[in-house]
């Protein structure tokens, strides 16, 4: 059963989810956790928010079925593009495109298909300044939904912590469409 959402009834379910989000863990986002542990608390707002998917929520998942077998998720860089510590090692200098596995943070997508996959999210929390780290993210999402991976949809939320909510500093999170960054949004 395939799963769809149009634009801006997805966009309100991430708004609220994460003013949601914010206003019940307070205390954990303030003290500036792991990123680890903000990706965690976030999964029972993803299923409170998101209760009628018909299919899977998945954290850390990185295998889709193609052609009846599962293989893992990966999609096609440029070299040009990737951030120095994302390129492997091995890769020719000359090599152009870089196949690269990749994790997103959750997946909502039916687990037996690679055809009816819905939304990809990465998290980052505000006080997180390492921009390989974000550029790797919006890249996974503008492969993840311009190409053989068939997302609908990808999300990169930005999560204020630490200092950051102590002055103010809101979260944020950004869509993506068709392998573009299409709406962004301070919540």
């Amino acid at each position: 059963m395939e799963y769809f959402l149009e634009p801006g009834d997805l966009i309100d379910r991430i708004r609220n989810m994460l003013r949601a989000f914010s206003l019940a863990q307070a205390t954990l986002i303030r003290q500036d956790p792991h990123e680890d542990a903000i990706v965690d608390a976030l999964k029972p707002f993803l299923y409170e928010f998101f209760h009628d998917f018909p299919n899977d929520i998945n954290h850390n998942y990185d295998l889709m079925h193609s052609d009846n077998e599962m293989v893992r998720k990966a999609g096609e860089f440029l070299r040009s593009e990737l951030p120095k510590n994302k390129i492997p090692k091995k890769s020719a200098p000359d090599q152009e495109v870089i196949v690269k596995r990749m994790l997103p943070d959750y997946i909502l997508h039916d687990l037996t298909s690679g055809v009816h996959n819905f939304l990809i999210i990465e998290v980052k929390k505000t006080t997180n300044i390492n921009q390989h780290d974000r550029v790797w993210d919006r890249l996974k999402l503008t492969a993840a939904t311009s190409g053989h991976l068939n997302y609908t949809y990808g999300c990169f939320v930005d999560i204020a912590t630490g200092d950051d909510v102590k002055k103010g500093k809101a979260s944020n999170f950004v869509l993506y469409m068709d392998g573009e960054a299409v709406y962004h949004e301070a919540v």
